[in-house]
């Protein structure tokens, strides 16, 4: 299959929240210009690669530009990376085209160049709607800033707009969690993102809290506050479509639906990952390394920065699929299977999934399968039967 997604990883962070243990670098101008240079680099020797083994590139369905903060690149160097995307490969008429944004002060008056380059969807880092806790999370915004940055984007004509929280933080009561559900309700935000807070080995948050962690919330708290969550989405039109997901109807993220449907997609960046032809790759997490690579190899070579190949056959990619369409509510259509692999997943991973139901992880739909009640709670013990 010809790739139709990618997503282009921007390292650039104004500071480093307490709790993010993911690769990324303080904004300087001379950085900006050598990532636009490399990127646009990337894109292009991927794009060539592709002619020559197919014959041709498919038009992106969808475009997530990740980090980091891209939001902090300059107009003129996100808008030179769009182009570069829109010569190489072209957009989709309907293509969804992310930018995930910090709601910081300076962001509202971007927001009609961003929309105009091509940005049709946009996910604000919200995190906490307490300011207190947004604090103690190291993030640079206020709840405050976050709302005026979505009346902006409301007034610059995104009429897609995603947004994330983190709950069972320090401090954090089912109770006070509810009330920051509720003032993030009233924006009518398209689509949600939401996870258990996770302390990452080396950050400055998971360092407090070895030494002390009577403010966490515990696990019957914790998992209160998930279901509780998302019972309140679906009761306000925001419908649980995946574990840590929810939207309104047809507004669910497309280029995360690539991912758990497990198909292909490019990606260019330091620490990006891609899929293509049943090849992972990873690039460097380092900036120095992943710029060299690039640029010696120039368009003559696409992948050049990856350090880690990984070759998926035919075994692994169906488990991988059957693991990652349980992510999703709907689950594992018994039908859909059949029709990408030609076979019956029933006769291929009996074993497990009798497994999983006897245990109550697993219940049937009209379709096939998917994660019970139970399921939910428990969903990395059932990936691990699939692993």
């Amino acid at each position: 299959m010809i790739p139709t997604a990618a997503y282009i990883h921007v390292p650039f962070c104004a500071s480093r929240c307490s709790y993010c243990d993911f690769y990324s670098l303080r904004p300087r101008a001379e950085a900006f210009q050598r990532y636009t240079q490399a990127v646009c680099l990337e894109i292009r020797a991927e794009a060539a690669a592709t002619v020559q083994q197919n014959g041709t590139t498919a038009p992106l369905k969808s475009c997530y530009f990740g980090g980091g903060t891209p939001s902090f690149l300059p107009l003129s160097a996100l808008e030179e990376i769009m182009d570069t995307l829109r010569r190489s490969f072209s957009f989709d008429a309907e293509a969804e085209i992310t930018l995930e944004a910090n709601p910081a002060k300076n962001l509202p008056v971007r927001l009609p160049a961003l929309r105009q380059m091509g940005f049709n969807r946009l996910s604000l880092g919200l995190q906490s709607a307490d300011n207190r806790l947004l604090q103690r999370l190291g993030r640079i915004h206020t709840r405050e800033d976050f709302a005026e940055s979505l009346r902006a984007a409301r007034e610059a004509g995104f009429d897609n707009i995603s947004s994330d929280l983190i709950f069972a933080l320090p401090g954090q009561s089912l109770e006070s969690f509810a009330e920051e559900v509720e003032w993030l309700l009233q924006f009518q935000l398209e689509h949600l993102s939401f996870y258990s807070l996770q302390l990452e080995e080396g950050t400055p948050l998971a360092a407090e809290m070895a030494r002390d962690s009577s403010e966490l919330p515990g696990e019957d708290e914790e998992r209160a506050m998930y279901h509780s969550l998302r019972r309140r989405l679906s009761q306000s039109g925001l419908f649980p479509y995946e574990i840590s997901n929810a939207a309104r109807p047809g507004f669910a993220s497309r280029h995360n639906l690539v991912y758990w449907n497990a198909l292909p997609y490019y990606a260019f960046g330091p620490a990006a990952a891609s899929y293509t032809a049943s090849v992972r790759r990873h690039n460097p997490e380092d900036f120095e390394l992943w710029e060299q690579k690039v640029l010696a190899a120039g368009e003559t070579q696409a992948h050049a920065a990856a350090i880690e190949d990984e070759k998926i056959d035919r075994a692994s990619e169906q488990a991988e699929y059957v693991m990652l369409r349980f992510r999703l509510t709907e689950g594992l259509s018994f039908k859909a299977y059949h029709e990408r692999f030609g076979e019956e997943p029933q006769l291929r991973f009996a074993g497990a999934f009798s497994r999983l139901q006897e245990r109550g992880l697993l219940q049937k739909t009209p379709e096939g399968l998917a994660l019970s009640e139970l399921g939910l709670d428990l969903a990395n013990q059932v990936m691990l039967e699939f692993v």
